[in-house]
């Protein structure tokens, strides 16, 4: 083979070879940047779902907060009432041993 054909033949595949180098490369990174791409998207969704479930846990404690102040004023309600009791009792008991 001529001599300019064997230079231009090995400079060719020598220009594969970093070629092809350089494809794998390529291949790797992008492989790389699916799986980073992949752990970004179950990231959002596990983020999506605990935001879902802060907000229904938020509603939920709106409720709660609104039966606790519900209770507390049924409970101050029966102390008083029971206060009264007490003290007619004690009026009834002191006008009886009199």
């Amino acid at each position: 083979m001529n001599r300019l054909l064997q230079s231009y033949s090995d400079k060719i595949e020598q220009r594969l070879e970093r070629l092809h180098a350089l494809l794998e490369s390529t291949e790797q990174e992008l492989e790389r940047q699916r799986e980073a791409r992949e752990k970004l998207v179950q990231q959002y969704w596990s983020r999506g779902k605990e935001l879902s479930v802060l907000n229904e846990a938020t509603k939920s404690y709106a409720a709660l907060q609104e039966d606790n102040k519900r209770l507390r004023d049924t409970q101050q309600q029966l102390q008083e009432r029971l206060a009264r009791v007490l003290e007619y009792t004690k009026l009834l008991s002191d006008t009886l041993r009199q």
